[in-house]
């Protein structure tokens, strides 16, 4: 627990000092990067306040509590800033990503008249459910909007799930990295991040776990150590973390972690974005990525390194 609360403190000073790059808007221009950025950053942020009434061993953290206060005042001023605001009535086929920092404020009982008149036009302009989106987009998709309280239903999740990548996938083989982070977000959604069991029978879940563990083999094998994160949450949210193989790549992943609390980018795309194989990404989008295998799962705490 020491270790793990000297990296997050680490990883949350860098986060903090460095929270303008999570601006929707840079250099006066709003970008797609920008608004992933403030979006990731508000997912977090709805979780921590999620985790606040749980018996989390992190809830009462004082480096946590200090970045919620901060991280709440920044989104919402970016998201009520008034271009950024206006942008989801222009652009209403990108509406679900561009209000996404405010729907995420939500359960919280904030609300903004502007955001919710803005909700009710898309409502009228059958926004979103008239963008194309691929199967697991959909899942992702209804999974925030109910989940942030803009749903009167609950979604049929096994309807949502039959068209995914995970669902149709019968040869493992033939699984690419997009496959692999459409399976991973996949079950971040149907297990609501480990707050409830799979809705399948024994036969579908045994498989689940098949495919998950051999993904997590590959990466591990690779080194591509974002995806190796999300798999390791994926079984934890699974209830499937005791295997030789769980603890051999949670291992793994621990020592890989670098000092400052990022896990290193992948040799291959860090080339191609740098040129050179020794930078290290400190992008918002790693920060928060890095953020979330922080403090989501429980094998972190429960640490197998001693």
């Amino acid at each position: 627990m020491r270790q793990l609360k000297r990296r997050l403190t680490t990883r949350l000073e860098w986060l903090n000092n460095n929270i303008d790059c999570f601006r929707p808007r840079q250099a006066g221009e709003l970008s797609e990067a920008g608004i992933k950025a403030l979006s990731e950053l508000a997912i977090a942020h709805a979780w921590l306040e999620d985790c606040r009434s749980r018996a989390s061993p992190l809830a009462n953290f004082s480096s946590l509590q200090k970045s919620f206060e901060l991280w709440r005042a920044f989104i919402i001023r970016e998201s009520e800033e008034m271009s950024y605001a206006q942008s989801a009535r222009r652009r209403p086929a990108q509406a679900f990503c561009l209000l996404s920092p405010y729907l995420a404020l939500r359960p919280s009982g904030y609300r903004s008249e502007y955001h919710e008149d803005t909700l009710r036009l898309l409502r009228c302009w059958r926004y979103p459910a008239v963008t194309e989106m691929v199967p697991y987009r959909v899942l992702d998709r209804d999974y925030f909007l109910w989940k942030f309280g803009s749903l009167k239903r609950e979604p049929n999740w096994r309807t949502l799930y039959q068209t995914t990548t995970l669902a149709c996938t019968r040869r493992i083989a033939y699984l690419n990295r997009d496959d692999a982070y459409s399976i991973t977000h996949t079950l971040f959604y149907l297990t609501d991040f480990g707050n409830r069991p799979l809705p399948f029978d024994d036969y579908e879940k045994t498989r689940i776990k098949e495919i998950v563990e051999a993904l997590l083999i590959h990466y591990w094998r690779t080194s591509y150590w974002d995806l190796v994160g999300e798999l390791l949450i994926n079984l934890e949210c699974l209830k499937m973390a005791k295997s030789i193989c769980y603890v051999g790549s949670s291992n793994a992943f621990q020592r890989a972690w670098l000092e400052d609390g990022a896990v290193p980018p992948h040799l291959i795309e860090s080339e191609a974005d740098s040129g050179d194989p020794k930078s290290n990404d400190k992008g918002p989008d790693g920060a928060v990525a890095s953020f979330g295998v922080t403090i989501i799962p429980p094998w972190l705490v429960r640490s197998t390194v001693p």
